[in-house]
């Protein structure tokens, strides 16, 4: 990676013979002409202002471009960004070199210089409608003459219509993209994002010097082909103005993108977080819209889980071992960090009689070799799997090519939220004893959570036979709780229990639910789980919390239902805010609801059920405040005429 630093020079003496002659508005500055803070220079349409300017929440003084007719002021370039005045003493000018300069007239030093000319008498800069400062022989500041320096060459976080990034073959320069430090502050933050300057026709966003996401190669007029606008609304709105193009000569190697339609503003930054963002700008609600972001969650980045994981953005554990493989520090592993991986249960040498195992609809890593030629048999991408002893898997790319990993495996994603890419079944190279390991799991899976599995009959029962009262309960699928839930997304999270946590959603249909989500390694929320499938959906009264449903998608398991608008009792019992609303009236009301309930559990519903984890936190609220007796994943269901159990273990709250 190519990093830059600002040039700092001692100011010459002939800095004092230039005159005060510049034209604030204007968009040139000539030789003998300044810009002082105050001033700016305006583009020919207006379309961009340059000028000094401070961060919020800051004091300190920059030159920058912004937006001429936008408001707030959005800056897309930034000159001293490492280099800040600390007053409103500094100035723009042409050098007597014909050098761009930034000058501290207070302490008489030159802060940033920019080019240098052999004709310096006829030097100008001038602020294009494109956004570009361009410093060129010329008095008129057009690109018809010998351009010395531009700001387009020389990006700070942002990337206009117009603009190239990438790599000068001959200079070997890089114009590489670097975050703000804060928003406060623009000096060079932690992330870059560029072109690889060493190899392949590559993108990365780098924090520090570390690799932290990469894209596909590119070839040909092609970027980004998995871009995914954010909505449908701005699919159809936006996704045509855009044109991506990767251009590669003798001379360079760069990205570039236009819009079709010039009175459409778009910008591409680098954020303060790593996040590649494409913002177009709403006329009608004064703001700008994010289309796309990379990466798009945590798995997109390098190696969030170290290697031979796969990483799950939507579940709430990110990172488990493939198949055939453990962690290499189990006490880490457990605490949550994944950074070291996972290693092979039995090594394989080379010549050693080895199996696959599938895994089916992963996202591969981008950076895959494809092998052409090996025809439509999947089982000829095998053998030549099996006959590299550095192949570690293979999947079949489609009917005429193989897709190979070699070494260790980085990258694999499971229920990945994107729309534009394949998923692929996957065969994993073990040695052959984890093959019969693997079927004994597989069988042990399908006889254990027998409730579990009768829950898809019970669906198709369902059809034809309803309960009475509204009890039937339906199987959702994973996608339909992921959409209702924002992908689970935090602003959408109620709460956090014991079971795992537990989130707020709609569904298409518009009905409001809480989805709570199973943590996929809790044993005990196992038990939990078939418990209250199995106690719920039996019983039914106005003051139990009415379970929906329930979804199963591999480990995924999360329960489904009605929504509670006014959440739990705690929550009003020790609010000081809140307790004023539970007046003698409603305290009465919720006190005989909840005996209500109980009295059925215990006297009057089919099955005698014992709560053992009543509390105020698991009694929910409606919008008239009617109390719900919520969570038996604790229950015991009791015979008839039984009024003593013993129970294998400690159940309830601490």
């Amino acid at each position: 990676m190519v990093k830059f630093s600002l040039p700092c020079f001692v100011v010459a003496a002939c800095i004092s013979c230039i005159a005060s002659l510049t034209h604030a508005g204007s968009d040139t500055i000539a030789k003998n002409q300044q810009l002082s803070d105050g001033q700016t220079l305006v583009s020919a349409e207006g379309d961009f202002v340059l000028g000094f300017f401070s961060p919020p929440n800051s004091t300190n003084r920059y030159v920058g471009i912004w937006y001429g007719k936008l408001s707030p002021k959005t800056v897309v370039w930034v000159a001293n960004r490492g280099r800040p005045l600390t007053d409103s003493n500094g100035e723009l000018a042409l050098n007597g070199d014909g050098s761009l300069v930034i000058v501290d007239r207070g302490s008489g030093h030159i802060v940033v210089s920019y080019g240098s000319a052999s004709n310096a008498n006829n030097t100008t800069a001038k602020l294009l409608d494109d956004g570009n400062l361009i410093l060129s022989e010329g008095n008129d500041g057009s690109r018809s003459g010998r351009i010395l320096w531009q700001s387009f060459e020389n990006p700070t976080d942002t990337i206009l219509p117009g603009m190239k990034l990438g790599v000068n073959l001959k200079t070997k320069q890089n114009h590489v993209l670097t975050s703000w430090r804060s928003e406060e502050d623009p000096s060079p933050g932690v992330y870059s994002f560029g072109a690889n300057p060493s190899s392949s026709t590559q993108f990365f966003i780098w924090q520090d010097e570390t690799i932290y996401w990469k894209t596909e190669i590119f070839s040909k007029n092609t970027l980004l082909p998995q871009l995914e606008i954010n909505t449908a609304a701005l699919q159809l709105r936006f996704k045509h103005l855009f044109n991506y193009s990767y251009i590669t000569n003798e001379d360079e190697q760069y990205f570039t993108y236009s819009v079709s339609n010039y009175d459409f503003i778009s910008r591409l930054v680098l954020d303060l977080y790593g996040k590649i963002k494409q913002y177009a700008w709403s006329e009608e609600l004064e703001k700008w819209n994010i289309l796309w972001t990379f990466p798009r969650d945590i798995c997109d980045v390098y190696a969030p889980c170290g290697a031979n994981c796969i990483c799950d953005a939507n579940s709430s554990i990110l990172c488990k071992c493939s198949q055939g493989f453990e962690p290499v520090s189990h006490r880490k592993w457990e605490s949550g960090n994944w950074s070291d991986g996972c290693q092979r249960r039995v090594k394989l040498k080379c010549g050693d009689e080895v199996g696959f195992l599938l895994l089916r609809n992963l996202k591969v890593p981008h950076l895959v070799p494809f092998q052409d030629g090996w025809g439509p048999d999947i089982k000829q991408c095998e053998a030549a799997c099996r006959q590299d002893c550095s192949c570690t898997a293979y999947a079949s790319a489609n009917e005429s090519k193989c897709l190979f990993l070699y070494n260790d495996l980085f990258n694999l994603q499971e229920n990945y939220s994107g729309v534009h890419h394949v998923d692929e079944d996957v065969f994993i190279k073990v040695a052959a004893s984890e093959l019969e390991i693997a079927k004994r799991k597989e069988v042990l899976q399908l006889e254990l959570p027998t409730e579990i599995i009768a829950i898809s009959e019970f669906n198709s029962i369902n059809a034809s036979r309803k309960h009475q009262h509204g009890s039937d309960m339906q199987l959702f699928s994973f996608s339909t709780i992921a959409a209702a839930t924002n992908n689970f997304s935090m602003a959408n999270k109620l709460g956090e229990g014991g079971f795992g946590p537990v989130y707020m959603g709609k569904l298409h249909e518009g009905q409001e639910i809480a989805v709570k989500r199973l943590s996929r390694t809790s044993k005990q929320g196992l038990v939990e789980f078939t418990n209250e499938i199995k106690l719920i959906a039996k019983l039914q009264h106005k003051n139990l919390v009415r379970l929906l449903g329930c979804s199963i998608h591999g480990e995924e398991k999360m329960l489904i239902y009605e929504y509670m608008p006014n959440n739990s009792l705690d929550s009003f019992l020790f609010d000081v805010g809140k307790q004023r609303i539970l007046d003698w009236g409603r305290r009465v009301g919720i006190i005989e609801g909840i005996a209500r309930g109980l009295l059925y559990l215990h006297n009057y519903s089919r099955l005698r059920v014992i709560h053992r984890d009543l509390k105020a936190s698991n009694i929910l609220l409606d919008g008239e405040m009617n109390p719900k007796i919520s969570d038996f994943g604790m229950a015991r269901i009791f015979g008839l005429n039984e009024s003593v159990a013993c129970t294998g273990r400690i159940a309830g709250t601490r």
